[in-house]
């Protein structure tokens, strides 16, 4: 038996080989193509049908973190304003001071200009407040200049 298994191969190989290369060649991309056609283009369809069931819900989502975000971002706005509003309270009240100590001088030409009133103050509802750490610089000529330094 042990001598006769080269034999045996070869008449395997002369017989089963060129079967094999024709069923290859005339079935397998055939064979391919139908397996593709009713089974994965069917699962495809189902898979995309629930995608597209999903999307008002998913649309719904992303409005609602859309909106979650925007009121978090007005609060945050809010809280900026407030900071800012209590630097300029803040710096008119050393101005306030600085220009009693001139005026004791007399010397009434280099009063500071102090920013005006908060309350009084109209901020445009579209405006809005993107930096907290905001520092008051007074020019040269006297004008009062906000600035946003990090």
């Amino acid at each position: 038996m042990v001598q006769a298994e080269p034999g045996i191969r070869n008449l395997l190989k002369l017989d089963f080989e060129p079967k094999v290369s024709k069923t290859i060649r005339k079935n397998f991309r055939q064979t391919v193509n139908q397996t593709l056609k009713t089974q994965l283009l069917p699962m495809a369809d189902k898979q995309a049908d629930k995608i597209l069931q999903q999307y008002s819900h998913a649309r719904a989502y992303v409005e609602e973190t859309l909106q979650k975000e925007a009121e978090e971002k007005i609060s945050s706005n809010r809280r900026s304003l407030t900071v800012v509003e209590q630097k300029i309270i803040t710096y008119n009240s050393a101005v306030s001071s600085i220009n009693n100590y001139l005026q004791a001088l007399g010397l009434y030409e280099h009063l500071l200009p102090v920013i005006a009133d908060t309350e009084k103050m109209q901020i445009p509802a579209d405006v809005f407040v993107v930096d907290t750490d905001v520092e008051l610089n007074v020019q040269a000529n006297g004008s009062s200049l906000i600035s946003n330094h990090r």
